[in-house]
């Protein structure tokens, strides 16, 4: 039974992802619906993402190198539990309280098992830094989507939108996005013993998909190029940390420097 338990929650979370950000918008885009997706779905990816984790901390406490599990990931994903933005859909504050239930409760396993969680690297960590520069090349392409960035967030209060933008980012997308692909679902396959060559592609094709809107921009070359960016970053620091940082920063940037751009 322990053996099902991470490969079911796993399952879990890819399905419920690829459901709300490929499945559907496919849908969408083929039979031109319209579709909106509330806010609700994004609360329940985190809550099955978080539960994944929790189920990896208490399985593989011996063995979560083998997940790329370090201090700094878990501990962003504990306190971005509790410290998190509002999305204003309908029983928010009972998605908030499950979160923050669950995201103590990793933070006490990790202090617990203080030792037997793998440390972060400083230098992969500065590299991860470095790596974020790829928004820039992004921006640039970017910013020829005009009516993308017609009305940029940054326009009115640069420096509420960027503290409530990285909020969002730790709430909600690349913590959970790297921890998923490059963490859990690389660790599993490892546990079935498949070579790390095929590991690298076999995690890096759902997390493309993931992002099916946009593939289908001008953006998309490099979009698919950062998803390949953020597992070199994993394969060769054997953490989940850089990668987190990579992608945070990217995130972040890519909308700031299309406004700077387009000044």
């Amino acid at each position: 039974m322990r053996k099902v338990i991470i490969p079911l929650a796993l399952f879990v979370v890819l399905v419920s992802v690829h459901i709300i950000n490929f499945w559907l918008p496919l849908v969408n885009e083929v039979l031109k619906l319209n579709l909106d997706f509330p806010g609700q779905y994004s609360y329940l990816i985190t809550i099955f993402t978080y539960l994944a984790v929790l189920a990896v901390l208490l399985l593989e406490k011996d063995n979560l190198s083998v997940f790329n599990f370090d201090r700094p990931s878990l501990l962003i994903l504990a306190f971005f539990g509790v410290v998190r933005v509002n999305l204003f859909v309908p029983n928010e504050s009972w998605y908030k309280t499950i979160i923050a239930i669950i995201s103590l409760t990793i933070f006490l396993i990790c202090i617990v098992q203080w030792r037997k969680v793998p440390g972060a690297s400083v230098r992969w960590a500065m590299i991860g830094v470095f790596v974020s520069s790829i928004a820039i090349p992004i921006a640039l392409i970017e910013m020829f989507q005009v009516e993308k960035y017609a009305q940029t967030m940054y326009e009115k209060n640069f420096t509420g939108t960027l503290i409530r933008n990285l909020i969002f980012q730790l709430s909600f997308i690349a913590p959970f996005e790297e921890i998923t692909y490059r963490g859990i679902l690389w660790g599993q396959l490892r546990k079935w013993n498949i070579s790390e060559n095929k590991v690298f592609w076999i995690q890096v094709i759902p997390f493309w998909l993931m992002h099916f809107n946009q593939i289908f921009t001008i953006s998309s070359p490099l979009i698919l190029l950062g998803g390949v960016i953020f597992s070199l970053l994993t394969r060769h620091s054997k953490q989940i940390f850089p990668s987190i940082i990579a992608h945070t920063l990217s995130n972040l940037l890519i909308p700031i420097f299309v406004w700077i751009f387009l000044r």
